[in-house]
């Protein structure tokens, strides 16, 4: 076990906010479930002064909602998007990690536990997880090599997942369809 701060690095590339200009912007889903996209902003209808833009395989997290997994790895699909100060950034140190080792760790309930005991704060909703208390976070590191095959193993349990939900999502709709035609059929008897 290790501290985030030997895979992770701040890594913030500020923008500062023009009132004219128009800014895509991403937001974290809690739980490990990765990045999403948040109406553009306008420059001028925001208080903020600078934004984080988002880089390809950077670490980012929700300050605020660190605590129920609010932490993901930027996918190519959101690189140049921004995002408010409450989301700081982290590049992975690849001679030990790589991001899609920390995207796995991102998805990991015991991470969120631990950074539960990390806030600041008073209120629930109020609290909020400090980049230096991220940082002290204890983590598994296996070797590269390591990674490697639990990366692999892992995008397989995935598939497995999406293509049972597809099924289930397809399961769902011919129980719809029957009960529908024998509810109709019925009715016209």
């Amino acid at each position: 076990m290790v501290p985030l701060g030997e895979i992770l690095e701040i890594a913030i590339d500020e923008v500062a906010v023009e009132p004219e200009a128009t800014y895509p912007i991403a937001g974290v889903y809690s739980f490990g479930r990765g990045l999403f996209t948040k109406p553009p902003l306008i420059g001028a209808d925001t208080t903020y002064r600078k934004l984080h833009r988002l880089h390809a395989d950077q670490f980012v997290y929700s300050r605020l909602f660190a605590w129920e997994g609010a932490l993901a790895t930027v996918t190519p699909t959101f690189d140049g998007y921004h995002a408010s100060p409450e989301f700081p950034t982290f590049s992975v140190r690849r001679a030990v990690a790589t991001p899609q080792f920390v995207a796995w760790l991102s998805r990991w309930p015991e991470l969120w536990d631990s950074l539960r005991d990390r806030t600041t704060g008073l209120g629930l909703r109020r609290q909020r997880v400090p980049v230096d208390r991220l940082l002290t976070a204890k983590v598994p590191l296996p070797p590269l090599d390591e990674q490697a095959h639990l990366i692999e193993r892992m995008d397989r349990v995935d598939q497995l997942r999406v293509r049972l939900a597809d099924r289930a999502t397809s399961m769902i709709a011919i129980e719809r369809s029957i009960l529908h035609r024998s509810l109709t059929a019925s009715t016209l008897s």
